[in-house]
C-alpha cells in the first residue's frame, strides 16, 4: 500500500521531490539529499526512489527500493535477513534507469525523472538497440545505463569504454514489488555469482580495479551493498568528498543539499563529522574574540590591546568597525589539506 498523504507530506518537508510526466499525468517520487543527511529513512523514502504514480494514486512503475551498504544498515535500524539461498551480483555502476508500461506507453525514467539527460540517453539506446524489446504491463524493469559521459557528469568510476549500454538488474512485480526471475528480453543481464559460499567475505575481496563491488539479495528481496575499497577511494576523490570541499562550502554559505548531491552514501557519516567539526572551531574562534573584544576611546588603544595580548587581532578591529568577520574566522580553521 501506498500512503500518498504520507508522502506528500514528506515532500513538503523537502525530503522527498516530486517530478511530473510532460506528457502524461504521472508523477515521479524520488528522495532528497536532505533524506540521506539526516538519515530518514521511513517505508516512504525507501520505497521512493523512482516510484511512479498516476492522478489517482496508483502506483505505474516500481523499481528497487532504497538498499544500503553493508555496515549502513545498521544505523538505520536494518537486520539482516537470516534466510538461506542468497544471490550475488555485480555491483553496476551507471545511472539507474526505469522501463515500464502504463496503458500502451513505454515510461522511461532515471531515478527522479522522466525528462533528465540520462534518461534521454536511455530512451536513445532503447530506440537504436533494442526498438523491439517485449515490456510486459504490471511488471517495472530496472536498468543500469553505462555511458561514457556518466564518468565526467554523474561521478562514475568505472571505466567501461565508450560503448552505451543498458544492463538489466531486476523485474519486479509493480503492485507488489516483488522481485521476479531475470529473463532475457534483450538487454545483457548483470552478471551472477552461483559459487559464493560465504558473502560476508566480499568485504575482505582482493584489491580489484575497475570494478565497484557486489550486491547481495536474499529469496525474500532484501539486498545489501559490498562496494570496493578502490572503488571508495575513488569515487572519494572525484566527488571532492575532502575537508577542503565541506570547509569551502561552510564558509560560502552553500547549500547542503548542493553539495550533498556529490556524496555518497559511504561518506555521510565522515562529511557530517567533518561539517561538525569545521563548525566548532568556528564557533570556538568567535568566543574567544568576543571574550577578548574591548571598547577603547581611540583606535589606537584598540590597535596597542588588539595585536599585544588578543589572539586573532584582525576579527577584533572588524568587530570593532562593526564588519562582518566571517570570511577571517573560516580562514583560520582552514584545513591543512
Amino acid at each position: 500500500m501506498i500512503d500518498l498523504k504520507a508522502i506528500n507530506h514528506l515532500a513538503g518537508q523537502g525530503y522527498i521531490n516530486i517530478n511530473s510526466h510532460p506528457d502524461f499525468p504521472l508523477r515521479i517520487y524520488n528522495y532528497l539529499p536532505k533524506t540521506q543527511f539526516e538519515n530518514l529513512w521511513t517505508p516512504e523514502t525507501i520505497i521512493c526512489r523512482g516510484l511512479i504514480l498516476d492522478e489517482g494514486g496508483n502506483i505505474v512503475g516500481r523499481p528497487l527500493d532504497k538498499f544500503f551498504n553493508l555496515g549502513q544498515h545498521k544505523s538505520v535500524g536494518v537486520e539482516l535477513p537470516k534466510e538461506k539461498n542468497w544471490t550475488v551480483y555485480e555491483k553496476v555502476d551507471g545511472v539507474f534507469f526505469i522501463l515500464t508500461k502504463w496503458r500502451e506507453h513505454l515510461i522511461t525514467a532515471t531515478r527522479g525523472s522522466f525528462t533528465s539527460k540520462w534518461a534521454n540517453i536511455g530512451q536513445e539506446v532503447l530506440r537504436e538497440k533494442y526498438p523491439n524489446l517485449s515490456v510486459e504491463k504490471g511488471k517495472t524493469y530496472c536498468f543500469e545505463l553505462i555511458c561514457p559521459e556518466s564518468r565526467g557528469e554523474h561521478l562514475t568510476v568505472v571505466n567501461y569504454g565508450q560503448e552505451k549500454e543498458l544492463v538489466l538488474l531486476a523485474i519486479r512485480e509493480t503492485a507488489t514489488g516483488r522481485d521476479l526471475p531475470l529473463e532475457d528480453i534483450g538487454p545483457p543481464v548483470v552478471e551472477t555469482y552461483n559459487d559464493i559460499d560465504d558473502w560476508m567475505a566480499l568485504k575482505d575481496a582482493e584489491e580489484q580495479e575497475n570494478r565497484e563491488g557486489f550486491v547481495v539479495k536474499w529469496p525474500s528481496g532484501f539486498r545489501i551493498k559490498i562496494k570496493l575499497d578502490w572503488y571508495n577511494r575513488l569515487h572519494k576523490i572525484i566527488s571532492r568528498t575532502t575537508e577542503k570541499a565541506v570547509w569551502e562550502a561552510l564558509r560560502d554559505n552553500t547549500p547542503m543539499d548542493d553539495i550533498l548531491e556529490d556524496v555518497p552514501d559511504e561518506f555521510l557519516h565522515w562529511f557530517k563529522h567533518t561539517r561538525d567539526a569545521l563548525r566548532g572551531q568556528y564557533r570556538k574562534v568567535e568566543r574567544i574574540c568576543k571574550q577578548q573584544f574591548r571598547d577603547f576611546e581611540s583606535r589606537k588603544e584598540a590597535a596597542l590591546y588588539f595585536t599585544g595580548r588578543c589572539d586573532y587581532p584582525a576579527v577584533l578591529f572588524r568587530m570593532l568597525d562593526g564588519k562582518n568577520y566571517s570570511d577571517l574566522i573560516w580562514k583560520i580553521v582552514r584545513p591543512e589539506r
